[in-house]
């Protein structure tokens, strides 16, 4: 499946933690870090509370802080514990999956396909997020189920003919309904077909989404 997939990586421990072995005090609180677990940030050392309370974020969904020791997991400034980044649907863990947005909700690629992607009009199936597709008055087609129906070769975005609801490369449409002149028996020349019918083109695009992205 293609998509505008990006990954991001988003790190358990925020900086670096460590045992302090020499005698600093936390940069905030002064207290002595002697003995004491500590961050580093920007080469000055925290507390491991100080640090929680200035720099910690709050899970989106829990709503509880994410400790130095949790894995914070951010998307577009929005910040979740591992065990909370589930999809709204099926509450499937999204970590290491791609997934899709929709009025900020997060979903797995199956639930979106499944809630807002369009059927193909032929086989029935989703047209699934990243994948080509062709549009024509209203309805969706597969790439490859938008064939002629007479030869069964894909249309693309070439011109066709739609007669009683099935669809003919002008080709196939020549040779099976176009009329032919009574004397020589030929098709009439190109420049006057559009009188015996009209030629029409199918939209080839991308199904997009709102976004779709891959955290770990």
């Amino acid at each position: 499946m293609k998509s505008p997939a990006i990954t991001h990586r988003a790190s358990g421990l925020r900086e670096f933690v460590a045992n302090m072995a020499e005698p600093y005090d936390c940069t905030e609180c002064k207290e002595s870090l002697y003995g004491q677990k500590y961050i580093l940030k920007e080469e000055n050392p925290f507390c491991i509370k100080c640090y929680e309370t200035l720099f910690s974020h709050n899970c989106e969904v829990c709503q509880k802080l994410i400790g130095c020791t949790s894995k914070d997991l951010s998307y577009k400034d929005r910040h979740w514990h591992s065990e909370c980044f589930l999809c709204i649907k099926c509450s499937r863990s999204l970590v290491d999956r791609p997934f899709a947005t929709k009025d900020d909700m997060l979903m797995c690629t199956d639930c979106y396909s499944n809630e807002y992607s369009a059927k193909c009009h032929a086989c029935l199936k989703t047209i699934m997020p990243g994948s080509k597709k062709m549009e024509h008055k209203g309805n969706s087609w597969h790439e490859n189920c938008f064939t002629c129906n007479r030869c069964q070769q894909p249309i693309g975005t070439r011109s066709f003919v739609l007669k009683d609801a099935n669809n003919y490369c002008l080709s196939c449409y020549e040779k099976q309904f176009a009329l032919q002149c009574v004397h020589c028996k030929k098709s009439p020349p190109l420049a006057e077909k559009e009188s015996f019918f009209t030629k029409q083109t199918a939209k080839l695009s991308w199904k997009k989404v709102k976004a779709l992205r891959s955290i770990s």
